[in-house]
């Protein structure tokens, strides 16, 4: 047989056969169910391990972030409680200033640490306390003259009365027995330069000499009514009718023409133009003990400080009496002024730079009603309102009038604005006229456009080629410059135009009214741009665009500010704090700032993103302000207005906080001390505050103190250590400080 049949299996076989083959495939199903289950537990685990690791790390995010806060709030209490520190040693009274000289240091570290609005703020108020830092002596009638003694620790004052009192500066008390002499008031004292010999004199013609330290009369001479008395540097000769300078080269001299005028004493010839700016009797003058500033007290009830090399002031007249000034006197270190007046004080002065930079512009005869930077920040446009209705322009690093006036308008001139490249200044006057001048040659261009009522306001457009007039009835004018042509007339207000501005796209016109409402029209099709929008409760008197377009800005006979969202026409916010009328608004070149000018005399500096005052009010007009305008750069401010005696001022105003660090460093003249430091800054590594200065003067010179006491004990290795640190910490100590 070649092969092998197939045997057929038997039933028993075939269903063992089936049997394991069940057997198999089940025993295949549990294993990848098995293995299945095992895949998803793992995969599940795996979830949930990742669940947990997200939550694990978002948890840790938010511990982050709360940390993060935390420290921020911590460093922001650090801050506030920096800020409150400065501002309480700004206002307690020291004279030494010691505080004061803290309370700079920590305003300029802080603003260091963070430009914020809380350290900005800071900054200029600190530096603001500086004017308010004044004590008063209360007598009991008018005070005519004040004198320092040459030790500087007494004053002495003789008033109406025709008695003299000595007092004791630190304490305020009076000293020892009252001279009289005088039946008649006491109208000039003064010490000789050994503080020995007091000499007084009367309006009724006689000198008389004391003995200041038995304060008994030593003799009488006659003399000039109404004159001064002074000693020479010399002290052997004493000279009635002026003061002499320290140097005894100049005498200076002063009148009722309310002049100030210098003398050579050895030709006897009058040295330069007399100083002017008093508006009444000038009653006293003073050199200071180096020779180089005069103080001058006036009727007008104020004192200035003139620069004896210039002739010129040094910065605002110092305002705080309330009837004539009728003594100045320097002390001897000449850092502290004096004054005595008939309102029965007698005032203390720190002499010191101010916040405001120069003094008023002078030139005017009346008020300043407007006005205006030019693009290129290098002049400044004043107009004048009642007689003279002219313009004036300004350099502004000299702070002199240049170039002859503008004149050409009949009546009161309400405003002024530069084109944009600077070329072209555009007035506009109650004589129904605007008018176009060249800025270099101080010539008119063309024929006034005639306009259609008394102009209160002109703008210019972005590209120069539009200006626009608003007018006391209401309606607005386009005019094209290259042409003189009208545009046309926009009519929808009804009262006054006060105030005009273009959009920085050209593309509209803000309009603010009398009517108490602002409008916006759209330049190209002449017409008013959806509904007038209102909120003030009385005249609006200056509108402003900011610089992204996004934001207006209106003044208000309401007292307020209002900022506006250009698109929904709702309020931002309102601004509070002028007691009067707000006449004029401006945002700086770089939109975070905003200034108002009020009739209250005060100008306002706003932070635009959080609207909070920044500092104090900037006090510096007696009257009313009527225009504001920021420098292109943003560093300084104009302002113009009236003052009390009807003249006008145009007053620079220093804005720039890193100015006001190098004036804070100024004053303080020195760093903190590292005890201090520890005190104001926490345990943070002391630092230079101010870069130009010594790091720790205070502290150099308690380390040379305690260096020469160790070399007197013989440790001369020990003394040498604390000496290098001293001169490390301030080059310029000496062992024998």
């Amino acid at each position: 047989m070649n092969h092998i049949d197939k045997i057929p299996l038997s039933d028993l076989a075939q269903e063992f056969v089936q049997e394991s083959i069940k057997r198999k495939q089940k025993i295949r199903l549990i294993v990848v169910s098995i293995v299945s289950v095992i895949i998803l537990v793992l995969a599940g685990m795996a979830i949930y391990a990742n669940v947990q690791r997200v939550e694990a790390e978002k948890q840790a995010e938010i511990a982050k972030e709360q940390k993060i806060k935390a420290k921020i709030s911590e460093q922001k209490a650090k801050v506030e409680k920096r800020v409150a520190q400065s501002i309480l040693a700004a206002n307690l009274p020291n004279a030494s200033n010691g505080y004061y000289e803290q309370a700079l240091l920590s305003s300029v570290q802080l603003y260091n640490d963070e430009d914020t609005l809380l350290t900005r703020s800071n900054l200029l108020r600190v530096l603001q306390a500086q004017k308010r830092r004044k004590k008063f002596l209360y007598n009991d009638s008018g005070v005519n003259n004040v004198a320092f003694h040459p030790n500087g620790k007494i004053i002495v004052s003789g008033d109406d009365n025709g008695i003299i009192k000595l007092w004791n500066l630190d304490t305020g008390k009076q000293i020892g027995k009252l001279l009289r002499g005088h039946f008649g008031s006491v109208n000039n004292i003064i010490f000789s330069p050994d503080g020995k010999i007091l000499a007084s004199s009367k309006r009724e013609d006689n000198v008389e000499l004391w003995n200041t330290e038995i304060r008994e009369l030593l003799d009488k001479a006659s003399g000039d009514s109404n004159s001064s008395v002074t000693f020479s540097p010399d002290g052997k000769t004493l000279v009635s009718g002026g003061n002499v300078s320290p140097d005894g080269k100049t005498l200076v001299s002063r009148g009722k023409d309310r002049t100030v005028r210098l003398w050579n004493v050895e030709t006897k010839q009058q040295l330069g133009k007399p100083l002017v700016g008093h508006s009444s009797w000038i009653t006293s003058t003073v050199f200071s003990p180096d020779g180089k500033i005069i103080a001058s007290g006036s009727i007008d009830d104020t004192v200035r400080l003139w620069n004896v090399e210039t002739r010129q002031p040094i910065c605002e007249p110092l305002v705080a009496h309330f009837a004539s000034v009728n003594s100045v006197a320097f002390s001897p270190d000449g850092k502290t002024l004096v004054s005595g007046s008939w309102d029965k004080t007698i005032r203390l002065w720190d002499v010191e730079k101010k916040i405001v930079l120069g003094e008023p512009l002078s030139g005017y005869s009346e008020p300043v009603e407007s006005v205006a930077f030019s693009p290129d920040g290098k002049t400044i446009a004043s107009a004048s309102g009642n007689h003279n209705h002219t313009v004036s322009f300004w350099d502004i690093k000299t702070k002199e009038s240049f170039g002859k006036q503008l004149i050409g308008h009949d009546k009161y001139i309400r405003s002024i604005t530069f084109s944009p490249d600077s070329k072209i200044l555009a007035s506009g006057s109650d004589d129904y006229t605007v008018r176009l001048w060249d800025v270099q040659t101080k010539k008119l261009l063309g024929e006034p456009l005639m306009a259609h009522s008394e102009i209160y306001s002109v703008a210019f457009s972005p590209n120069g080629k539009i200006l626009a007039s608003g007018s006391l009835d209401g309606t607005v004018i386009l005019w094209d410059i290259e042409t003189r042509k009208q545009l046309g007339k926009l009519i929808g207000h009804t009262s006054s135009i006060s105030s005009l501005a273009f959009s920085p796209d050209g593309k509209t016109l803000v309009s603010g009214s009398w009517d108490k409402t602002i409008r916006l029209w759209d330049v190209k099709t002449k017409r008013l741009i959806g509904k007038p929008i209102i909120g003030h409760l009385d005249h609006v008197n200056s509108v402003i665009f900011s610089p992204d377009g996004q934001t207006i800005a209106s003044g208000s006979s309401d007292h307020t500010v209002i900022l506006w969202n250009v698109k929904t026409r709702q309020q931002l916010g309102t601004l509070v704090g002028h007691d009067l009328t707000v006449s004029s608004v401006k945002f700086s070149f770089d939109g975070k700032t905003l200034a108002s000018g009020s009739w209250d005399g005060t100008i306002r500096l706003w932070d635009v993103e959080t609207r909070q005052p920044i500092g104090e009010p900037l006090v510096g007009h007696t009257f009313h302000i009527r225009s504001v305008d920021f420098s292109p750069d943003g560093k300084n401010l104009i302002s113009g207005g009236y003052e009390y005696d009807n003249y006008g001022a145009v007053k620079l105003w220093d804005i720039d906080p890193e100015s006001w660090k190098k004036q804070a460093c100024a004053i303080a003249n020195r760093n903190f001390s590292h005890e201090e430091w520890e005190k104001y800054m926490g345990d943070r590594p002391h630092e230079k505050t101010c870069p130009d200065l010594p790091k720790d003067t205070l502290g150099a010179i308690e380390l040379a103190k305690e260096a020469r006491e160790l070399l007197k004990q013989g440790k001369t290795e020990e003394a040498k250590e604390k000496f290098a640190l001293a001169r490390e910490w301030d080059e310029n100590v000496v062992f024998g400080d």
